[in-house]
């Protein structure tokens, strides 16, 4: 089981999309993913999720503890 790690700071937008594209590739199915987000970016975070979820990934929310901003962990469904 290994972790993967992306922090989108201020990089929302196609270089994040092709980011994850890339990163997830190499998700296997015991591994976790935890994208970093800042917290003014939430609204714009939605498509992480619509990508995370179209490739079979199940994602949830956990806020930092600095308020500042927040993870996105991701696991890989099993079916």
């Amino acid at each position: 089981m290994s972790d993967h790690y992306i922090n989108f700071e201020g990089e929302l937008g196609m270089s994040a999309n092709d980011r994850l594209m890339d990163i997830i590739q190499s998700v296997g199915m015991e591994d976790k993913l935890i994208i970093t987000v800042e917290k003014y970016d939430d609204d714009r975070s939605d498509y992480l999720f619509a990508i995370l979820e179209n490739h079979g990934f199940e994602v949830q929310t956990k806020g930092g503890g600095d308020g500042k901003e927040y993870q996105i962990i991701a696991h890989k469904k099993r079916n």
